[in-house]
C-alpha cells in the first residue's frame, strides 16, 4: 500500500515555518515540518532571545504586511496568555555629522512611508529627542510608535505545544537531498527516508536557494543575502541609570544607515 501523503510539507522550522504549520493545521491540513538543524539552532534566521517587530520599512507594501503581521502576533499572544510582545516603539535616529543628508536617511525615508500608510509615528528634532529620550545624542529621531520587540523563547515553546496538540509531525536534523514530482505528489528524499506531500512551502531562510537547487526542474534562485549583525555587544548600565534602559523608557533603536540597532 502506498504511503499516505501529507497535505503540506514545510521545509524550515524557524518561527515562520512553525507558524505556517500552526495555521495549516487549524485548517485541517495534515502537516509535516522538516529542518536540517535543531529548532533554535544558532545558525537559524529566527535564533535570538529577542527580535524586533516594526513597520518602519522603506517599501510601503512590506511595511503594510509587517503591520498586519503585528496584529497576528497580538492575537497569538492573547491566545497563549504569554506576554512576549513588548510594545516600546522603535526609534530611528540620524546625525548630520555622520549622514549629512538627513532628509535621505533611513529614519526620514521610513517615517514618510509610515505617514503615507497612516500608521502611528512621531518626529523629533534634536531638542525634542533629548527631552523625550535623553539616552540619545542625535539630530533627528523618528519613532514607529506601535513597534517593539518579541521575546523568542516563550514563543517557540508555545508554538511547539500547539503543534504537538494538533499532531503536526516535526522532524529535526533531517536533511533534504532531493525534491521531485511523482504521480501528482511532491516527493521529498531526505536523510531519514522518503516523504510525500501534496504541497510544499519553503521557510528555510538563507537555505531556500539550496533547496530550490535540489528541486527537480527548478532553475529559480532568489536574491537572498545575509542580514545579521557582524558583532553583538551587551551593556549593563550602572544601577542608578538602569531605569533609562528599560522598555518603559527606552525603545528599540536603530541607525540603519550605519548598520546599528539595539534593544532595551
Amino acid at each position: 500500500m502506498a504511503e499516505a501523503a501529507y497535505d503540506l510539507a514545510i521545509l524550515g522550522a524557524g518561527a515562520m515555518g512553525l507558524f505556517t504549520a500552526l495555521f495549516a493545521s487549524r485548517r485541517g491540513a495534515r502537516t509535516l515540518v522538516l529542518d536540517a538543524w535543531r529548532i533554535g539552532d544558532s545558525r537559524a534566521a529566527s535564533y535570538s532571545l529577542t527580535r524586533s517587530i516594526r513597520s518602519d520599512y522603506l517599501d510601503p507594501l512590506y511595511a503594510r504586511l509587517a503591520y498586519e503581521a503585528r496584529k497576528l502576533w497580538l492575537d497569538f499572544q492573547a491566545e497563549s496568555g504569554e506576554p512576549f510582545l513588548i510594545e516600546c516603539g522603535c526609534l530611528n535616529i540620524a546625525r548630520a555629522s555622520v549622514t549629512p543628508a538627513l532628509s535621505e536617511t533611513y529614519a526620514e525615508q521610513s517615517y514618510r512611508v509610515l505617514q503615507g500608510l497612516d500608521l502611528k509615528t512621531r518626529a523629533f528634532d534634536r531638542v525634542g529627542l533629548h527631552a523625550r529620550f535623553p539616552q540619545f545624542d542625535a539630530d533627528i529621531g523618528r519613532l514607529d510608535v506601535e513597534a517593539g520587540f518579541l521575546y523568542v523563547p516563550p514563543i517557540t515553546q508555545t508554538l511547539l505545544a500547539g503543534l504537538r496538540s494538533a499532531r503536526v509531525d516535526i522532524e529535526q536534523d533531517t536533511r533534504v537531498e532531493r525534491i521531485s514530482r511523482r504521480q501528482g505528489r511532491t516527493v521529498i528524499d531526505t536523510s531519514a527516508g522518503e516523504r510525500l506531500a501534496q504541497r510544499l512551502v519553503f521557510t528555510a531562510g538563507l537555505g531556500v536557494n539550496d533547496l530550490l537547487a535540489r528541486t527537480e526542474g527548478c532553475n529559480l534562485q532568489l536574491p537572498i543575502r545575509p542580514d545579521r549583525p557582524s558583532e553583538s555587544k551587551y551593556f549593563v548600565p550602572p544601577l542608578e541609570k538602569r531605569e533609562q534602559f528599560m522598555p518603559e523608557r527606552l525603545p528599540v533603536f536603530a541607525y540603519l544607515d550605519v548598520g546599528i540597532y539595539g534593544h532595551p
